[in-house]
C-alpha cells in the first residue's frame, strides 16, 4: 500500500492514469516513498507487525519501532524452544535452516538450505501447524525435524522469524515460539511506549510485540508529491542525464534532488528512539 495513492498522485501531477506518464510518476512515487521511509526509519501507512523483536533491558519501558500504536495483540517477556530441524545427509557439509519472514506482516515458511542449495521452502500457509511443519521437513530427503515442549498443536505463524542457522548432523536449528504473555502494562499510543510495571528482563530479543501503528500526516503526503514532481521533471527535461535515473540513483543523491521544503518534512518525521529510565 503507497502513502500517496495513484489517484493523487495522477491528480497532482495532472496526468491521466493508465498512461504512459502516469505510470512513470507512480513508479517515481514507489522510488521515493522507499527512501522517505529509509531516511526516516519508519513505515507511514497502517501496518500490523508480528512478534516483532526486542532486547529487554530491565527496566519497565519500552520504546516500540513505530507509532503512534493503534493497538497492541501481544506482548510476551520470553521464548521458548519449539522446533528441532537438522540435516543428517551423508556428505552433506553445510546446511542451513530459517524461519523466513516477509517484513513486517508475517513469517512465511522454513527455508531448507543444502550445501550452498535453497531447495526447500516448507509454507505456513500450507502447513499451519509445528505438526504438520514437522512432517512436511521430515519428508524432504535428509532433513529431520522434532517438535519441542508438546508444542504441536501451535501455530506455525507463531514462530520468531530467524537467519539462517547452520544444522549439519548433532549441529542443529532450534526455532522458538514467544512465551510468558503479559497482560497487565500501560500502553503510550502517541509515543509507541509500553510500561510494565514488572520491567522487561534482561535479554536478546527476549520481548515480542505484536502491534499496529499508522501515522500519515498530511504534509508528509505533500513532501512526497513535491519530490515526485522534480524528479519527473528531472526525467523528461534529461536534466543532468538523468532521464533513465534509477533506484540507485536515487537512494544516492537523494536529499540532492528534493526540494528543500520537502526535505525539512523528511527530517521532522525521523525517528528517534528514546532510553527509558526507571525501574
Amino acid at each position: 500500500m503507497s502513502i500517496v495513492s495513484d489517484a493523487d498522485i495522477n491528480l497532482w501531477m495532472g496526468l491521466t492514469d493508465g498512461t504512459a506518464d502516469s505510470t512513470m510518476a507512480e513508479g517515481i512515487r514507489d522510488e521515493v516513498e522507499a527512501q522517505v521511509k529509509n531516511m526516516c526509519h519508519r513505515d507511514f501507512e497502517e501496518t500490523t507487525y508480528i512478534a516483532e523483536a526486542y532486547d529487554g533491558t530491565g527496566h519497565k519501558d519500552l520504546q516500540l519501532k513505530q507509532y503512534p500504536v493503534t493497538r497492541v495483540k501481544s506482548l510476551a517477556i520470553s521464548r521458548v524452544d519449539a522446533l528441532k530441524v537438522y540435516n543428517d545427509g551423508s556428505g552433506v557439509t553445510t546446511a542451513q535452516a530459517a524461519v523466513i519472514s516477509t517484513p513486517p506482516a508475517a513469517v512465511t515458511g522454513v527455508r531448507l538450505t543444502e550445501d550452498g542449495t535453497d531447495n526447500t521452502d516448507v509454507a505456513f500457509s500450507t502447513y499451519a501447524t509445528l505438526t504438520t511443519v514437522t512432517a512436511a521437513i521430515d519428508a524432504v530427503s535428509n532433513w529431520n525435524a522434532e517438535v519441542m515442549g508438546g508444542y504441536g498443536s501451535k501455530k506455525s505463524t507463531e514462530l520468531i522469524a530467524t537467519p539462517d542457522l547452520f544444522c549439519v548432523s548433532t549441529d542443529y536449528a532450534m526455532f522458538e515460539l514467544p512465551s510468558d504473555y503479559v497482560t497487565q502494562y500501560e500502553i503510550y499510543q502517541d509515543e509507541g511506549r509500553l510500561s510494565y510495571w514488572g520491567g522487561f528482563p534482561v535479554g536478546t530479543k527476549n520481548v515480542t510485540v505484536t502491534y499496529t501503528a499508522v501515522f500519515t500526516p498530511a504534509d508528509l503526503e505533500e513532501a512526497i508529491k513535491l519530490v515526485v514532481q522534480e524528479v519527473y521533471r528531472l526525467r523528461k527535461e534529461d536534466a543532468f542525464g538523468l532521464a533513465h535515473l534509477q533506484l540507485g540513483d536515487l537512494r544516492m543523491d537523494f536529499e540532492a534532488v528534493c526540494p528543500s521544503k520537502a526535505l525539512a518534512v523528511f527530517k521532522r518525521y525521523q525517528r528517534r528512539d528514546h532510553w527509558f529510565g526507571g525501574q
